[in-house]
């Protein structure tokens, strides 16, 4: 898939769907978090030891990584 400027495509991104996972709700590669009256957080889990995330509300953003670790010593 190519990235899409228009208007059409940041309508697309706000078309989440329902996970089993409530509250967690997906869409094109972005996650949403709303629920319990907390503010709503989008951004990503990671899979790799990595987050994203951002809420509009606060106007904050947060990212990490938990890197390699060596168990053996």
């Amino acid at each position: 898939m190519y990235m899409r400027t228009d208007s059409t495509y940041f309508q697309l991104i706000n078309n989440y769907n329902k996970l089993q996972f409530y509250p967690l709700q997906y869409s094109l590669g972005v996650m949403r978090f709303a629920s319990f009256g907390a503010p709503e957080i989008i951004g990503h889990s990671g899979s790799t030891g990595t987050a994203g995330c951002f809420c509009q509300e606060y106007k904050v953003s947060i990212a990490g990584a938990i890197n390699l670790q060596d168990s053996s010593k």
